[in-house]
């Protein structure tokens, strides 16, 4: 059941053999300040694979930034895979620049944009008490 309608959508490398497209849920991504860390984006990697030192763009906001570290559960990885839930640290972004409910993908391999338009089909099940 959806319970946002996402204005903004990450495009997706399905076809390739490898995973060559990062981007985080937009329903999914929130933001938090540690102190002594820094801002820390947290959502699940869909495609592609997240490591330090990749530059990533926040859609819609237009902002570029370099992803210092990643983690899960406390752990640094080296890379996130799809499917998994981590935070990263990006470099010279303010908490207030970035939301909740906007995208990151990567910057150099088909950013993430504005759709122009896009299809849906809403179901709606009533149930007579």
């Amino acid at each position: 059941m959806f319970t946002e309608c996402p204005q903004f959508v990450a495009t997706r490398n399905i076809f390739g053999l490898g995973y060559s497209i990062m981007s985080l849920s937009f329903y999914r991504l929130f933001v938090f300040l540690f102190v002594g860390i820094g801002t820390v984006p947290v959502g699940r990697v869909e495609t592609g694979i997240l490591k330090p030192g990749t530059v990533v763009t926040f859609s819609p906001a237009g902002i570029t930034t370099e992803v210092k570290s990643v983690e899960m559960h406390h752990e640094s990885l080296a890379e996130a895979l799809p499917g998994d839930n981590v935070g990263f640290n990006v470099k010279n972004v303010s908490v207030k620049e970035i939301r909740r409910g906007m995208v990151a993908g990567d910057s150099k391999n088909d950013p993430p944009r504005e759709a122009k338009n896009f299809t849906a089909q809403v179901c709606s099940i009533i149930f007579n008490a």
